[in-house]
């Protein structure tokens, strides 16, 4: 509300981010807030939140002229040349406020297979406030997110990660009792009908796996449906979720990370990821999805019975340093997965392992009175864990400053090497190369 330019908000999952743009756009003499939602899953469950508080909205889609005051648009059509047209009208009438980008760390972590990420950020030539939002940028990769986004200077909002309703475990399969999706869907089971920890009147259980096969294989053992990104059409994956949401006597669903951003059903009770996440980022995601009703929820990771870190070039130990990750996207890749392995390895309490990769330093925590106690700690520390230093801190800030002398670095380098042809000309090179005239 202060029309900063450029504002960058990290807040956890659950905390609210969703009122940063349904808010405005309700305010008497607002003007338009047009919102980028770069997920189908994200997309339907964000239609379905707007409607219930009675937002007036639309979806636009090539073509459109009509006006709302929250205007839903996708990734890929945000980066059509009809869509800019359509925003630059707004702002020359003067009834654009605002352009919000949910779940903004796809800038970064999809960029390598989403062309339409890439191409979104051609918006930031908009003459308009940006409000980019996510539950999980790690201070590491705010450097390449400042330089993706063409950001310079950002007003950035940044609170702790910590879930504090969310009991984190980790466990390993074991050696002779079948496949790991089969012991997944009896552990699952066993915790549905024997345990006390759901309402069995609106409860629910998420499975995330890593393949598409994963989930088809895991979801015929619990019969129950399954949520990827070969589910179908964005309409048939809004079936699929609400067909889940709406049956109480299916609890369970299996994803991929297909359903790890963005998706708001607040019941949901227990989260199982079945072998190592992707990544911690990623993990982050898809944990979050439990306990959005503020009550204890559950996140458990099933690992194999075998399962080991592999190793990787950069040691485990390694401080991050301030590289520039999008010179090198698998040196971030690197780190984020041996930021997955010290949480798995579970050598120190999980909530540490989260706060040291996903937040600053002054965030750093363990298990506190306010926390549900991890499977590591047990009991609550009633103590603040002590700091520890971090190489790369959250003041660092690039973007558009460091774009633009990448690009006067190379005009000089053309410019020196016009002035050199130009020297070259009318004289032979074989001569000048033997020093004579």
């Amino acid at each position: 509300m202060s029309w900063n330019e450029q504002v960058v908000v990290i807040l956890p999952t659950g905390a609210g981010k969703s009122l940063l743009f349904m808010l405005p756009c309700t305010l008497a003499n607002a003007g338009i807030t047009i919102l980028i939602v770069p997920l189908v899953s994200l997309h339907g469950d964000m239609l379905r939140r707007i409607k219930e508080l009675s937002i007036d909205h639309l979806e636009w889609h090539p073509g459109e002229t009509r006006e709302a005051a929250l205007v839903l648009v996708s990734a890929e059509a945000a980066s059509s040349k009809d869509f800019i047209k359509y925003a630059r009208r707004l702002i020359a009438e003067q009834k654009l406020d605002r352009i919000v980008v949910d779940e903004c760390h796809l800038t970064v972590i999809a960029a390598e297979y989403r062309p339409s990420i890439v191409e979104l950020t051609a918006i930031r030539s908009l003459r308009t406030q940006f409000v980019y939002l996510t539950a999980t940028l790690p201070p590491s990769m705010r450097a390449e997110f400042e330089e993706r986004n063409y950001l310079h200077h950002p007003t950035v909002i940044r609170a702790s990660s910590n879930r504090p309703n969310i009991l984190y475990v980790v466990r390993k399969a074991g050696a002779h009792k079948g496949s790991l999706l089969e012991q997944a869907s009896v552990e699952v089971e066993d915790a549905w009908t024997k345990s006390a920890l759901f309402d069995h009147s609106r409860d629910k259980i998420i499975l995330y796996v890593r393949t598409c096969k994963d989930a088809d294989d895991l979801a015929e053992l619990l019969g129950c449906s399954s949520y990827t990104a070969e589910s179908g059409t964005p309409a048939e994956k809004k079936q699929i979720l609400d067909r889940w949401i709406q049956a109480p006597e299916t609890p369970y669903i299996v994803a991929t990370t297909a359903l790890a951003e963005g998706f708001d059903y607040p019941h949901v009770r227990l989260v199982m990821n079945v072998d190592e996440p992707e990544s911690l980022v990623i993990f982050a995601q898809e944990s979050g999805r439990a306990g959005r009703d503020g009550k204890r929820a559950y996140s458990m990771v099933l690992l194999p019975a075998t399962w080991q870190p592999q190793v990787s070039d950069v040691p485990l130990d390694e401080p991050h340093g301030t590289n520039n990750y999008r010179d090198d996207p698998t040196l971030r890749k690197r780190h984020d997965k041996e930021a997955a392995h010290r949480y798995l390895l579970g050598k120190q309490c999980y909530r540490t392992s989260l706060s040291d990769y996903l937040d600053v330093a002054r965030h750093r925590r363990w298990c506190m009175p306010e926390d549900v106690p991890c499977d590591i700690c047990k009991v609550a520390h009633l103590d603040m864990i002590e700091p520890v230093e971090k190489v790369e801190e959250d003041d660092t800030h690039t973007g558009l400053q460091l774009i633009q002398q990448e690009k006067l670095r190379t005009h000089t380098e053309l410019a020196q090497y016009r002035l050199d042809l130009a020297s070259l000309k009318g004289t032979c090179l074989l001569c000048r190369t033997a020093r004579q005239e």
